[in-house]
């Protein structure tokens, strides 16, 4: 079974853009000017959009984490009940709203083209059509501001209960949201209600224009065309003012959240951060970081966790045998043994052709080892090794050149080697190798992945025999 070597503060890397806390804050410009060009369509799609990639890319990173920590049958229950509640989006609001401004859209614009063409529409069509045009737009921004405050104050909350299930799977409880989480959503829903206020004037000024119009004039319809304009254009300010202020609200709910997460993460490495040194000072007082360049080697025998369940006591005197086959070439090889995790190795050496000198030294003795036995009796081994910069804390050793390895070791072959290039530019002067280039790849939490090569360990050890 592989094991995997990398510090636990691997993780606190610079976020990108699909990690949690890792957003990009919304600009205000394409929704000030696209949105009171479009009735507010390219709000609503834009910010659903945009919400919507927020939720599935925080549910995927949450789902890598939780699956790293591992979850008992209860706690998974629990974690799908989180994502159902807190990270679903519905599109209906998106869908009825665009058609509601939609119409408002028609409305209007039908309204000014008769009037620049055609002439004047009888004043009651025209009010009650400037009203309903209004109602529209209220009504469906007032249902999609509080369906978005709805959601991103549900995937907040359900979010943060996500973030202490990844630290603690097993202590995780369901808590009350904070006092202080309830009151900047209070907060939120105070500046909803004070829009709607806005709305009020917005919806009634038609036909309050109407009938103060009629009353003043007496019956008479003289300069009621005029008079109408002119509430039509105070009606446009109130849009105008609607417009910037609802705008506003949506977008500060969405950075609101962003700068929440932010935190969290920040105080997320704080915590790792923090028991990454409770284990440095745990090494003794003298354990002072100290940075070099290394090579390291990580071995791991292939099958062994499988052949532990059924053949338990030979699978351990196989794994002796291992342990002091392994032993002996870091010691022949001036290599220093960090640590062991089962029948894992992790191995620094001073020199990388030392390094590749153990790795063919093991292979080529596991070869010979394996000879004539049958197969249950085999012991495969795969190793990796990497050159590159660590840091030494005590007797432990950390840093990406440690994490490099441990993803390097998996793609060997059973009874194989897999190096980084930085490694063969270093031995391939010093050590006859015959090598396999492999295609590029990622590695996993691996800025800048290295060149690969396989050592082909069978020609090595032919060459030995002859």
């Amino acid at each position: 079974m592989a094991k995997d070597f990398v510090h636990a503060s691997d993780d606190l890397s610079p976020a990108s853009e699909q990690e949690y806390g890792g957003g990009v804050e919304l600009p205000t410009t394409g929704f000030l000017v696209f949105g009171l060009i479009s009735f507010w369509i390219y709000t609503v799609w834009s910010y659903c959009w945009i919400l919507e990639n927020h939720l599935v890319s925080r549910l995927e990173y949450f789902t890598r984490l939780i699956e790293v920590s591992g979850l008992s049958e209860e706690r998974q229950g629990a974690f799908k009940t989180i994502v159902r509640r807190g990270f679903g989006f519905s599109r209906a609001p998106k869908y009825l709203c665009t058609v509601l401004y939609l119409v408002c859209g028609i409305i209007v614009v039908f309204l000014f083209l008769y009037r620049s063409f055609s002439g004047e529409l009888e004043y009651r069509l025209e009010l009650v059509l400037v009203a309903v045009a209004a109602l529209l737009f209220c009504s469906a921004s007032m249902w999609f501001l509080l369906a978005a405050s709805r959601t991103m104050k549900n995937h907040e909350y359900h979010e943060l209960l996500l973030l202490g299930m990844a630290h603690d799977p097993e202590g995780f409880k369901m808590v009350q949201p904070s006092d202080k989480f309830v009151r900047r959503w209070n907060a939120h829903q105070t500046r909803i209600a004070l829009f709607l206020v806005v709305t009020i004037p917005m919806t009634v000024s038609p036909i309050l224009a109407v009938y103060h119009s009629y009353a003043i004039l007496g019956g008479s319809l003289e300069h009621l065309d005029l008079i109408i304009f002119g509430w039509i254009v105070l009606l446009l300010l109130f849009a105008a003012v609607f417009h910037l202020w609802g705008s506003h609200i949506l977008i500060s709910m969405y950075n609101g959240h962003l700068r929440i997460e932010a935190v969290n993460r920040h105080r997320m490495s704080e915590v790792r951060a923090g028991k990454a040194s409770a284990l440095e000072a745990s090494a003794g007082a003298d354990a002072i970081p100290q940075r070099t360049l290394a090579a390291i080697m990580i071995t791991d025998m292939v099958g062994f966790s499988k052949d532990m369940e059924s053949r338990e006591e030979k699978t351990y005197q196989k794994l002796l045998a291992h342990n002091e086959l392994i032993r002996r070439h870091i010691e022949a090889n001036r290599g220093e043994e960090i640590k062991t995790m089962g029948d894992a190795f992790l191995v620094q050496f001073k020199s990388a052709v030392d390094a590749v000198r153990a790795g063919i030294g093991i292979q080529s003795d596991f070869s010979r080892y394996n000879k004539d036995k049958p197969e249950p009796e085999k012991i495969l081994v795969r190793i990796g090794i990497h050159i590159g910069d660590v840091l030494l804390v005590g007797k432990d050793v950390i840093g990406n050149g440690v994490n490099v390895a441990s993803r390097i070791e998996p793609l060997a072959d059973p009874g194989g080697i897999c190096i980084s290039g930085d490694v063969y530019n270093v031995v391939k002067k010093s050590i006859e190798l015959q090598v396999l280039r492999l295609d590029k790849r990622e590695l996993k939490n691996i800025r800048d992945s290295p060149d690969l090569y396989k050592i082909v360990v069978q020609s090595v050890v032919e060459a030995r025999t002859e």
